[in-house]
């Protein structure tokens, strides 16, 4: 994924890629591929920065 389409993606999507992401990037550390790892890492940061940036404001309470 072009990380411009990040903001264009719906929020079903980005959490089923974030979710993969994070098992994928976990794995290749354990493998010792340490770089990949942290690009695939900085992508899921990315999307889940994302993600609590379209949260709906109405529930802040239940984050915070």
């Amino acid at each position: 994924m072009n990380t411009n389409d990040i903001g264009r993606t719906d929020s079903g999507e980005l959490r089923r890629l974030a979710d993969g992401l994070k098992q994928d990037a976990r794995a290749l550390w354990e493998v010792g591929n340490k770089t990949e790892a942290m690009r695939l890492f900085r992508l899921f940061r990315r999307i889940a920065r994302e993600l609590h940036r379209r949260r709906n404001p109405a529930l802040i309470h239940l984050w915070n």
